[in-house]
């Protein structure tokens, strides 16, 4: 989806230190790949996007919205027609947990995330963060396998069987 960066397809990660700009980066991108624009000088191809966001609440979400829709140069109106934005702070974000046994349990809320994947067919999912989403150990390798592969990647898989990418 951005060429040398993101590969089509995958489970791509975006990291670094609290504070930093990650989600500031990922918005930029969701609301870029809803128009075709660029994102950081590089092109991005128009798809649809949608973004989970469980830290920043929906008036600092809409702040950035009007700040990067005016950066892109539209200063009326929602241009963004492709992208769907879900303020998620103080909702349970959890996509899978763990039982006492170590046997993942996938939640309500990833069955609506792929839900809207599906019916929207969407391209890009931003998913915003790890924390929030991840209900297991971090420093159980087995469990992050497991939330990357078979969770994450089972929207990509899903995606594909039903005609579309999905990064």
């Amino acid at each position: 989806i951005v060429q040398d960066w993101i590969p089509k397809g995958v489970v791509s990660s975006l990291s670094g230190d609290g504070g930093m700009g990650k989600t500031l980066l990922a918005q930029q991108l969701l609301y870029a790949a809803g128009l075709g624009e660029k994102w950081l000088g590089i092109d991005v191809p128009a798809t649809r996007g949608l973004g989970v966001f469980c830290e920043d609440d929906e008036d600092e979400l809409h702040r950035r919205h009007n700040a990067i829709k005016a950066d892109l140069g539209h200063a009326v109106g929602n241009p963004f027609t492709d992208t769907w934005v879900w303020p998620r702070v103080g909702h349970d974000n959890l996509l899978v947990t763990f039982d006492k046994d170590g046997k993942p349990l996938v939640s309500p809320f990833f069955a609506n995330v792929m839900k809207q994947v599906m019916a929207k067919q969407i391209g890009l999912l931003v998913l915003d963060t790890i924390a929030d989403l991840f209900g297991g150990n971090e420093i159980i390798r087995a469990q992050v396998n497991y939330f990357i592969k078979a969770v994450c990647g089972s929207l990509i898989k899903q995606a594909k069987e039903a005609g579309f990418v999905l990064t």
